[in-house]
């Protein structure tokens, strides 16, 4: 999301085996689940912090710092979000849930979403593999925001969607409705770190609609390393 709205088989992961025990939750589809990826323990070695007030991000892992770079944050200011459209980047704890990008190998989504949208047949289209995953980064970065007639390829390289994590018994930071249509294309609506059109533009401002915006070269590296993936914990403050 940058200045505007940013947008059951049996379940095959390929990073483990499911078991027996899950294969009794999942409901038979004709659909099969290929770009699920449940090995949220192993995302857990390394996390991301992002400071707000220095628009900042770091990852760090065993102890120390991994990656360090300069990111674009919302441009409501640093409150608390209370809404989607109040273009606050929200504070708080979440988890990675939803990777897209141009390549259909580097594409996942969490098990949980699966789950959510498996009798939605529009949204296993997209979910259910990588492919599928590839064909809605295709419609968001296609869209038209400004309404100039062109393509505004506002998520750049890389589209993270996140997760809010409820805490110490509250409720869950604001991330969105999720899947939303924008000019009749299906896309993602949700608080994420993904890339820009420009980065000179975007990187260490307060542009966006309340995503974070990271660097080209530093958002594939995260992905292509692994540092970023299904269920890896971000922290904004």
């Amino acid at each position: 999301m940058c200045v505007f709205p940013c947008l059951f088989a049996i379940i095959v992961c390929s990073h483990i085996q499911v078991s027996a025990q899950d294969r009794t939750r999942v409901q038979p589809t004709s659909v099969q689940i290929s770009a699920a990826d449940t090995s949220d323990s192993n995302a857990k070695h390394q996390s991301i912090l992002i400071d707000r007030a220095k628009r900042q991000l770091q990852v760090r892992g065993g102890g120390r710092l991994v990656h360090s770079c300069k990111v674009g944050i919302g441009r409501g200011g640093l409150g608390q979000k209370k809404s989607m459209a109040d273009n606050i980047t929200p504070k708080g704890t979440f988890e990675v849930e939803l990777i897209l990008t141009n390549d259909s190998s580097l594409n996942k989504c969490s098990k949980e979403l699966i789950d959510r949208y498996k009798a939605n047949k529009t949204a296993l289209s997209f979910l259910s593999s990588g492919e599928g995953l590839k064909r809605l980064f295709q419609n968001m970065i296609s869209l038209d925001f400004d309404g100039d007639g062109k393509a505004d390829t506002a998520y750049g390289a890389a589209y993270i969607g996140l997760k809010g994590l409820p805490e110490g018994g509250g409720t869950a930071p604001i991330t969105g409705p999720k899947l939303s249509k924008y000019g009749g294309k299906d896309y993602w609506f949700s608080i994420a770190l993904h890339g820009t059109p420009d980065d000179s533009k975007n990187i260490g401002k307060a542009n966006s609609g309340g995503c974070v915006h990271l660097p080209k070269d530093m958002l594939q590296k995260l992905i292509a390393e692994g540092s970023i993936k299904i269920g890896t914990v971000v922290t904004i403050h």
